[in-house]
């Protein structure tokens, strides 16, 4: 996409994607310049990077509100966290659906009803209020109020939504992947589990220490495994335990700060499979200790991601294998 400044990104569940086609339609020939992934994304863009400049050049955020996207775990997320930062919102509940079904800190706001308006013409004058709350909001031109850790949040929910769905597979995927790197920590039961459900679905587990290598290093080792793989789990078990040194050299904190962590390697391989791959391609699985006490820490820079939970109804299996449908894998022995 060019840097360009443009008017409004648009926010929207994809089950809705035919009514909200129909308002930037109209949107577009009345002269709003509009940021949705549909027109601005394309195969083999770095999503996440597109979307944060998408945010970065609009004025406002335009919020498509409905029964459908207020199950999407991502859209709720993106119009709440934009609400709260401070960014100028024009949220519009779509014809259809409910308002007493939105969360009841959205409905606090001025939401635009589609319901309410005239249905022979509901597109035309939703499209016309939307330009007139654009024009007051925008008076001040500014550009949207996030800051750079909820500008990077919002854009990655944004690009796990926008790859996972309606976007083509790029040229370099089009060979369906056969294999899945899997970075591990000491827990060797939850690396057995992961490694016997990818291989009865047909996917091969790479798993470092069980490959060749005529490298010296295990970094070489790493690298040169690494940087082949199309797709990485990351399991994130409580192994280590650790503290700040300013607080465990407190004599009122002390040991009292000390909480779980996962191995550093395995942290250090999460950043490098988020940085080569990109969000989309990565699938993080935690798995929290026995105990209650003290706290599984999180690195500051991941807080806010989704991560999946080794939890033992399983449910990970069945995010896994959707997620892994969505990244071109033929996968057997099951529904998907």
């Amino acid at each position: 996409m060019a840097e360009h400044k443009i008017d409004i990104f648009v926010s929207y569940g994809r089950q809705d994607v035919a009514q909200v086609s129909e308002v930037i339609s109209a949107l577009n020939m009345h002269g709003l310049s509009v940021w949705w992934d549909r027109e601005e994304l394309r195969a083999g863009e770095l999503w996440q990077e597109q979307i944060v400049q998408g945010l970065q050049n609009a004025k406002a955020i335009l919020a498509f509100l409905s029964d459908n996207s207020i199950k999407s775990r991502w859209v709720m997320a993106e119009v709440q966290g934009a609400l709260k930062a401070g960014a100028k919102v024009i949220p519009v509940l779509l014809s259809g659906s409910h308002m007493n079904a939105l969360p009841v800190d959205i409905r606090h706001y001025q939401i635009l009803d589609m319901n309410e308006l005239n249905a022979a013409s509901v597109i035309e004058e939703t499209a016309q209020r939307i330009i007139g709350i654009f024009q007051q909001i925008s008076s001040g031109n500014e550009e949207v109020g996030l800051d750079e850790r909820r500008l990077a949040n919002f854009a990655t929910a944004s690009s796990e939504e926008s790859a996972s769905t309606s976007q083509p597979i790029s040229d370099n995927e089009k060979e369906s992947p056969r294999s899945a790197f899997v970075v591990h920590g000491h827990d060797e039961n939850m690396l057995n589990s992961v490694c016997s459900f990818l291989s009865d679905v047909g996917v091969d587990p790479v798993v470092l220490r069980n490959e060749a290598s005529e490298h010296t290093t295990l970094i070489q080792k790493f690298m040169d495994h690494g940087k082949k793989a199309k797709f990485a789990i990351i399991l994130i078990s409580a192994d280590d335990i650790g503290a700040g040194l300013f607080q465990y050299d407190d004599p009122n904190v002390s040991d009292r700060a000390l909480q779980f962590r996962a191995r550093q390697n395995v942290i250090l391989e999460l950043g490098f499979f988020y940085g080569m791959l990109s969000f989309q391609h990565v699938f993080v699985l935690e798995k929290n200790p026995q105990r209650n006490f003290p706290n599984f820490e999180r690195p500051s820079d991941l807080d806010g991601m989704l991560f999946h939970s080794f939890d033992e109804g399983a449910i990970w299996r069945e995010c896994l294998t959707e997620k892994l449908v969505k990244r071109g894998f033929k996968l057997q022995n099951t529904r998907q």
